[in-house]
């Protein structure tokens, strides 16, 4: 079995038995992947993004969507036929799979970075085999792996090396999905990467879970997170050229000087303005919920929304479905906007709020490529809030190092107790 230590503390994942009869769920998940299986082999004998690699293509990965979705099904608590087991199980199996794949790779020479419950990152460290020799190892190694477990599975793989159909007791298949020029890993399932693209003959830039690829990320945010990303995974970032572009934003921010496509928010509206709002219903009582102060606790209502009832009232037409254009003027204790049309008479918004937007993707690439960039070079570029928050950490944990010297400790220090000092007054100001 397999202990895990997670937010519930210590688990035991055992390694379960089954019957020998082949029920409705792994029969389909047969069909699935075997269908899966000889599209992806057809896939690499056509030309490469061509109206039919793209129809393979979109094909193989609905494949594997239905190939993959009974774990999903059986491990949602509200499907009518939930059952922790099968989850866990396919979690435990991939688990103990992949790191017996690991140990496999390690001894032909290749070096783990990452991972993973089904994945793996590897550097070919010995350069004693190529992806394709590597492949055909892997192959074999599956057939000698699942032969202790008695297994009563019967699939069709295809042998990497003749091209020949063969049967086999087990679905375990070793499968190379990208090769990496350069990588920056922000933590699990968050990375940005350099690929190298066989068929088309280039390099690709991309991430697996980046900020510049969510559709909350401010969209100028967006593209200097792009652009800082390339910049490094082509080895040609340049601290001083960076620290120009950073802080000349900044002050293009603080002047007020943002574009409107730069400002400008979109939402929907999911119901009828006079729906949101109301007091806060109490889910033992069925009452309404009351603060400390004796009045009744309202649940808030969006800024978005707000705007809406507004427009509502001046004569526009505004239904449920419809995208209202806004801009943020303030943001504590609660977001205030105002409509596109009154930004365009008055242009203005709330600059500490939007730069807070704009920096954040960027320090997420940058505490990891250059952290002494981070607290020296660039920090007057940073916002209060982020000050502040380096200030709790250095005070809550004194092993947090954000410089690599004493002196740099000691002159950050400093900096941060002006921080104190100011947040003091802002405290006071507030009471008064």
């Amino acid at each position: 079995a397999d202990i895990n230590y997670d937010t519930r503390g210590w688990d035991i994942h055992p390694h379960r038995l089954y019957k020998r009869d082949e029920g409705i769920f792994p029969k389909l998940s047969r069909t699935f992947l075997q269908n899966r299986d000889a599209v992806k082999y057809e896939k690499k004998n056509v030309e490469f993004e061509s109206a039919e690699w793209w129809e393979k293509h979109h094909f193989e990965q609905g494949l594997k969507t239905l190939g993959n979705s009974g774990y999903g099904a059986f491990a949602f608590k509200s499907f009518r036929f939930f059952m922790r087991e099968i989850g866990d199980s396919i979690t435990t199996g991939c688990r103990f799979i992949m790191k017996k794949s690991i140990l496999f790779a390690r001894k032909h020479g290749f070096t783990i970075t990452h991972g993973d419950t089904d994945s793996a990152y590897m550097k070919n460290t010995e350069q004693k085999y190529t992806m394709d020799e590597l492949d055909y190892l892997f192959y074999n190694y599956y057939d000698e792996f699942i032969e202790d477990y008695n297994t009563n599975c019967e699939i069709e793989l295809t042998n990497p090396k003749t091209g020949e159909i063969e049967k086999h007791k087990h679905f375990i298949v070793f499968e190379f999905e990208k090769e990496l020029e350069s990588v920056i890993v922000i933590k699990k399932k968050r990375y940005y990467f350099k690929e190298w693209k066989e068929e088309a003959q280039k390099f690709k830039y991309g991430t697996q879970g980046g900020a510049y690829k969510k559709t909350d990320t401010m969209p100028l945010a967006a593209e200097m997170q792009k652009e800082l990303t390339k910049n490094i995974l082509d080895k040609k970032y340049d601290r001083e050229l960076w620290y120009t572009k950073i802080k000349s934003l900044k002050e293009k921010v603080d002047d007020f000087a943002l574009d409107e496509e730069h400002v400008v928010m979109t939402k929907g509206v999911n119901n009828r303005p006079s729906e949101y709002g109301g007091p806060v219903i109490d889910g033992k009582t069925g009452k309404p919920k009351i603060k400390a102060d004796g009045t009744i606790q309202q649940r808030p209502i969006p800024c978005h929304i707000k705007i809406a009832a507004e427009m509502i009232e001046k004569g526009y037409e505004i239904e449920v479905g419809d995208k209202i254009d806004y801009v943020i003027i303030e943001s504590k204790p609660r977001q205030v906007g105002i409509s596109l049309d009154e930004f365009r008479e008055n242009p203005r918004y709330d600059e500490t709020y939007y730069w807070e937007r704009i920096e954040s993707p960027l320090l997420e690439i940058l505490r990891v490529v250059d952290p002494e960039g981070v607290y020296e070079k660039y920090w007057d570029c940073w916002s209060f809030a982020y000050k502040k928050s380096t200030k709790k950490q250095l005070e809550e944990d004194p092993d947090f190092k954000p410089v690599f010297n004493e002196v740099k400790r000691k002159r950050l220090k400093e900096e941060l107790r002006t921080i104190g000092e100011e947040d003091d007054d802002e405290e006071e100001e507030s009471e008064e």
